[in-house]
């Protein structure tokens, strides 16, 4: 199954939230997903737009994302549900 940017990293908040304790602002990093650092954060704004997760703070100007602030983050039930639906993953 091919996933796109937005998946990929909605896939990589999905796995972190999983962990006893998870630190969503550490271990969620464009590098470490391979995916250049304005594609993460565009990413990241369309999951929130699409209620997927909540809590990411941006810093924007004319409508640029210049950085993000995570440390916050969380899934949805709606993002949990879209990644166990997508994955096949029994609730």
């Amino acid at each position: 199954m091919k996933l796109d940017t937005k998946q990929k990293v909605l896939v990589a908040i999905y796995t972190e939230y999983q962990k006893d304790t998870p630190n969503m602002s550490s271990n969620i990093k464009a590098k470490e997903l391979g995916i250049d650092g304005e594609v993460f954060a565009i990413a990241l704004d369309k999951l929130m737009n699409e209620g997927l997760i909540t809590g990411v703070n941006f810093n924007k100007v004319n409508n640029k994302i210049l950085a993000t602030c995570m440390d916050e983050l969380m899934m949805t039930r709606g993002g949990i549900e879209y990644v166990e639906t997508k994955l096949g993953i029994e609730k």
